[in-house]
C-alpha cells in the first residue's frame, strides 16, 4: 500500500548550508535510493516553528505503522550528519483518505 511519509527536522544553529548541502546530496538520494521509496521531495518553512524543514517521501508498506521503523532499520547504512540537530525531528505516516484513481 502507498503511503506519505513526513519527515520534519532543523539544522544545528548556524549551520542550514551545511545541513542543506548534505540533505539535497547526500540523505535524500540515500533515501529514495531505498527500494520501498518511490520518491522524495523537501520543502522550507516560510517562518516560525522548531522544524524549519520537511521531507515528504512516497513509500510502500503493509501497515502505516510499519513506515517509521523501515526507516530507522535502514538508517544504521545512512550517511549521517552532525548538522541535523535530531531533537527537531519527527515523523508522520499519511495514507489516502479518499480512493486513489
Amino acid at each position: 500500500m502507498l503511503y506519505h511519509l513526513h519527515v520534519f527536522s532543523s539544522a544545528k544553529d548556524g549551520q542550514d548550508e551545511a545541513y542543506n548541502q548534505w540533505y539535497d546530496s547526500t540523505h535524500l538520494p540515500d533515501v529514495t535510493g531505498l527500494d520501498w521509496v518511490n520518491s522524495g521531495k523537501r520543502y522550507r518553512l516560510g517562518a516560525g516553528d522548531a522544524a524549519r524543514y520537511l521531507a515528504i517521501y512516497e513509500v510502500e508498506a503493509d501497515a502505516p505503522g510499519d513506515v517509521v521503523p523501515k526507516l530507522r532499520g535502514a538508517a544504521s547504512s545512512m550517511r549521517m550528519s552532525d548538522t541535523l540537530d535530531p531533537s527537531t525531528v519527527s515523523f508522520r505516516v499519511y495514507e489516502a483518505h479518499m480512493p486513489v484513481a
